[in-house]
């Protein structure tokens, strides 16, 4: 065998470092790798060892070989421990096993090499993979140079011919074979790196998959989608991965019947075009519900770009869909409460409003978004103090709740109700205020009608009480005049001063009739009217009455306005409502009125407390007078006052006016501002009937004619029943007299014969008038029974219950008209 192919064949056992190489790759490292270090670097001298034997022995204990590779490529890829140790385990075996002449330079020979392994690590190798073919040539040739200069040491031993046919084969051995080694243990590092780091990646996908919450998949791509791997998260819908990947049809079996023919034609459309999948879907969980996912897939494909499996994720958000749900209704809510609502910042812009807060102040969203409400919003009626309180209440964390006045987009102002609460961000801080806005216009103006209407009612109560306290002075009053005049000459300055007295007591009369219209306590004639006839017979005294300086229009309904009133009193409102016109126009205008037929809804008489929603005739008064202000609107239906000067009106005509149109079931409400005119609007509610027309006559007069009967008196005031008792006894009548009802049985009792009738007050002290007349008839059941008040009838009768049967008499009654309705009464 020539030296050429003992040194091919020596070269070959290099290899074997290549299969050390792979075994070093799959120890462990940690705690044992000084261990391993010294194994491969025995295995590694083992392998040089294996090598000498193997050389190209020249003479006994003289050995050329390839060696001084071995070494070399063990300090540049094992590093210092395992070429130690492998330098140690060959150099040993050259001295004991082989020995011989060349025995010392054999051992300094692979010292060098080794250490030219280690230098050459340090200096470029620290990272194999950048090391190029022409970096191990020069590795190699280093190798074969340090063997040429430690040849020429065996001339003295060999011939010259032998030394120089031999060592040029072993320099280009060692050159070669140092390349093709480090090139080979180069790609296998680089494919073992690969290995790993594939190992590591498919490592962390499969730790990253078995943490995250989504099921991850790879699917075949056959008809039934095939699982070939299913992350742990399956057991989230109560499958274990076995259960999944056993079955090849689990997936088909678990999807919703109504979901999969769908799904199937949306992954052969996306698979088609080479496109990713996005679907929504539901999949049975193992307790037989159903769950809504999203399946996201994607192809994967090779680097030739065949397809190879579907790799997707599914993800559960049946409970995202519910809580979207329900976020979905809880936005719904709040944009359809009632109330505004706004959310801002920690500085006060406004972030979200509401639809009702559009509606309440005119303003869009867009338009509100991003502008504090200080900006846009405030009335200036507030002072500075209530929004630093306020400020320092919400800054400090506290929900703050008031009262506040706005301005709409159209500058009309509004009452709000507002709740402001402040919310605190993840830090703790105040980052949004969520406030709650309730618009309490209408409620302040209906709390304003319902104050107004108590204090009309308790105004109209105290209002009867004077007129009954007043009548009854009167009464006392008229019944002496009439008792003096007869006893005094016609010619006496007495008899003038009685007169006096007597119209003054007139005037008066008059005075508690108006108090007692205001306060609905007198006596009406309800009848079935046409509002538009009443207006019409008016018009001529109108028109004599508001003077030539103004004019009346009227514009009455075409249909007929029906309504249950007292024509009378109604008179009576349209001539006090248009006295109050004319001396609202010193300088003339117009006065225009108007009838018509309404249908009042329920949002109407929401908004106004005196109305009940339906058919209603309606009646406006209108001038284009001075008008009023806010302050005498609140105050114009009260008695007595007026704006007029002192002893030009009494204030009471208004106050008619509102008493007739309440008496008569209606309702009446002024709306006037300075220098706009004032319009009355009067509804009175519409009914059917047939209209009746009442024709005035003369009545029939009863002269004052006395009698024999037994009168019963009963009345508190001891003046009126003074005078009662002496009328009546001037007429030849037998008078018995109590101050109560308590004592009125006792006076009969005492008496012991039944009486003809008995007059007697309504309102007393303990027993009432209607009490004790009924007492009295249940024992001389045919007695007759004459009641008095300073109230009207019909109050009494409401008050009391009577009926048509029950005879009634007013105060302040005159002794005539006293004396004849007695006579009436006893006669019938």
């Amino acid at each position: 065998m020539s030296i050429v192919e003992r040194f091919v064949q020596n070269a070959a056992f290099l290899l074997a470092i290549a299969l050390i190489f792979d075994l070093r790759a799959r120890w462990t490292p940690g705690a044992t790798r000084r261990r391993d270090e010294v194994v491969l670097g025995f295995l590694v001298g083992a392998t040089a060892a294996l090598i000498m034997l193997y050389g190209v022995r020249l003479e006994p204990g003289l050995v050329l070989d390839t060696r001084g590779v071995v070494f070399a490529i063990s300090g540049l890829f094992f590093g210092p421990v395992p070429t130690l140790v492998a330098l140690a385990t060959a150099g040993l075996f050259r001295v004991v096993a082989i020995g011989g002449p060349a025995t010392l330079i054999g051992v300094v020979f692979m010292a060098l090499t080794g250490l030219a392994g280690l230098a050459f690590r340090e200096g470029r190798g620290r990272n194999q993979d950048r090391l190029a073919w022409g970096d191990f040539a020069t590795l190699g040739l280093l190798v074969g140079v340090l063997q040429i200069s430690l040849g020429w040491r065996l001339v003295n031993v060999l011939s010259e011919d032998v030394v120089r046919s031999v060592l040029p084969s072993l320099l280009l051995f060692n050159t070669v074979g140092t390349v093709v080694l480090g090139l080979v243990l180069q790609a296998r590092r680089r494919r073992m790196q690969l290995a790993q780091s594939l190992a590591e990646r498919e490592n962390s996908f499969r730790t990253l998959t078995e943490q995250i919450p989504a099921i991850v998949y790879r699917a075949a791509l056959d008809d039934a989608s095939s699982t070939l791997y299913i992350s742990p998260a399956i057991r989230n819908l109560g499958y274990t991965v076995e259960d999944w990947t056993s079955d090849p049809e689990a997936w088909v079996k678990q999807v919703h019947p109504d979901d999969l023919d769908r799904i199937l034609a949306v992954f052969a459309a996306d698979r088609a075009s080479g496109e990713a999948t996005e679907v929504t879907y539901r999949l049975r969980h193992r307790d037989g519900t159903w769950r809504t996912v999203i399946d996201a897939a994607q192809i994967v494909r090779d680097a030739h770009g065949i397809p190879l499996y579907l790799q997707g994720t599914l993800t559960d958000i049946t409970e995202q869909q519910r809580l979207l749900s329900s976020s979905a209704l809880q936005a719904a809510a709040l944009d359809a409460a009632a109330d505004a609502i706004t959310i801002s910042d920690a500085e006060g812009r406004i972030e979200w409003v509401n639809r009702a807060f559009t509606s309440h102040t005119g303003y869009s969203m867009e338009e509100a978004v991003g502008r504090n409400p200080r900006d846009f919003e405030r009335s200036g009626t507030h002072d500075p103090d209530f929004f630093r309180e306020m400020w320092h209440t919400l800054l400090s964390g506290n929900v703050w709740s008031g009262e506040l006045v706005n301005r709409r987009k159209d500058g009309t102002l509004h009452s709000e109700e507002q709740t402001i609460t402040p919310v605190r961000g993840a830090d703790g801080k105040i980052s949004h205020f969520i406030a709650i806005k309730r618009d309490i216009t209408a409620r302040r103006d209906l709390e304003m009608q319902y104050r107004q209407a108590q204090k009309m009612e308790g105004i109209g109560l105290l209002a009867g009480g004077v007129a009954h306290d007043l009548n009854n002075l009167l009464t006392v009053i008229n019944g002496t005049v009439e008792l003096l005049l007869p006893r005094i000459g016609a010619t006496r300055e007495e008899v003038t001063d009685l007169l006096e007295i007597r119209r003054a007591a007139d005037r008066a009369a008059s005075l508690t009739r108006h108090l007692l219209a205001f306060s609905r306590q007198q006596v009406l004639r309800i009848e079935v009217l046409d509002l538009n006839h009443v207006v019409s017979n008016m018009m001529k005294m109108l028109t004599r009455v508001i003077g030539e300086d103004v004019r009346i229009e009227t514009c009455l309904a075409p249909e007929l306005c029906t309504i249950r009133a007292d024509s009378a009193q109604l008179d009576q409102v349209l001539l006090n409502l248009t006295l109050n016109a004319r001396d609202a126009m010193p300088s003339g205008g117009t006065l225009r009125i108007e009838t018509s037929l309404v249908m009042l809804d329920a949002q109407f008489a929401a908004q106004h407390v005196t109305v009940e929603p339906g058919r209603h005739v309606m009646l406006t008064v209108t001038d284009t007078g001075v008008g009023m202000d806010a302050a005498t609107r609140a105050r114009i239906f009260e008695p007595f006052f007026t704006t007029k000067e002192a002893g030009k009106g009494t204030g009471l005509g208004l106050s008619t006016v509102y008493g007739i149109v309440k008496q008569s079931g209606g309702s009446i409400w002024v709306s006037s501002e300075p220098g706009k005119g004032t319009t009355f609007t009067l509804y009175f509610p519409a009914v059917e009937g047939e209209i009746v027309e009442r024709v005035s006559g003369p009545s029939r007069v009863l002269a004052p004619t006395g009698g024999s009967e037994t009168i019963l008196v009963v009345e508190d005031e001891d003046a009126i029943r003074q005078v009662a008792i002496r009328v009546l006894a001037m007429q030849g009548y037998t008078v018995l007299q109590a101050e109560s009802g308590e004592a009125a049985l006792e006076v009969l009792a005492a008496h012991g014969k039944p009486i003809d009738l008995l007059l007697t007050d309504m309102v007393m002290p303990g027993m009432t008038g209607p009490e004790l007349a009924g007492k009295l008839r249940e024992i001389q059941p045919r007695v007759r029974v004459l009641f008095t008040s300073g109230y009207s009838a019909d109050a009494v009768a409401r008050q009391f219950g009577l009926t048509d049967a029950w005879a009634f008499i007013s105060k302040p009654y005159g002794l005539a008209e006293l004396t004849r309705e007695v006579r009436r009464v006893l006669d019938e």
